[in-house]
């Protein structure tokens, strides 16, 4: 019923519960966090490595830039 605590959650033992529960509410919230951190973690490695910039042109004020050392 709507605004009623669970009364059971989930638990993840394998890979086939981790399908059938997927999109379930009543996951335990220690495991919905490391399914986040995971999701989290793959995103971020799948970023492209950034490069501090040393040269750059504002079209604005059409002048050139560089990096003070």
């Amino acid at each position: 019923m709507i605004g009623e605590e669970a009364w059971f959650e989930h638990t993840l033992d394998d890979e086939t519960t981790k399908a059938q529960v997927a999109g379930c509410g009543h996951l335990l919230a220690a495991i919905r966090k490391r399914v986040f951190m995971m999701r989290l973690r793959t995103m971020i490695n799948e970023l492209d490595t950034l490069v501090a910039t040393r040269h750059w042109f504002c079209v604005w004020c059409q002048s050139h830039y560089r990096e003070i050392l």
